[in-house]
């Protein structure tokens, strides 16, 4: 073999016997990259994943929860926009019977109805049943 194309146990001076040479058990030992074994790794990522997921339904479910809130209060805002309809409707109604019971008109109707007041000249007639 050439000097260039020596393997990593030959350069090491340990044949493959299976078993890691010094060089690679230093390298990939938990110590050397400061960190704990691969398997409590991943029982942290797991914990990670856990909060995250948990977070992620939380948050959802109270955005449902918002999301009914919301409903139910633009029910509520429906309904009371249509009561203030009606009772503007209604507030119109007064005023313009206000303006109408201090009319001339108004005042010679209740003045007939209810006093049987009449103008000079008028003849009422009224039915034998007396109405």
């Amino acid at each position: 073999m050439s000097g260039n194309t020596r393997t990593r146990n030959q350069r090491s001076g340990s044949a493959d016997t299976g078993s890691r040479s010094g060089y690679d058990s230093y390298r990939e030992s938990p110590e050397r990259r400061g960190q704990e074994p691969r398997r409590k790794r991943r029982s942290g990522h797991s914990f990670l994943f856990f909060i995250i997921g948990s977070m992620i339904l939380l948050i959802g479910f109270g955005c449902l929860r918002r999301k009914s809130e919301l409903d139910a209060l633009e029910e509520q805002r429906s309904a009371l926009e249509q009561t203030l309809a009606e009772e503007q409707r209604r507030t119109e109604e007064i005023e313009e019977y206000s303006k109408y019971i201090k009319t001339r008109k108004y005042i010679e109707e209740v003045a007939k109805d209810k006093l049987g007041l009449v103008h000079d000249g008028e003849t009422i007639f009224k039915n034998e049943d007396g109405n």
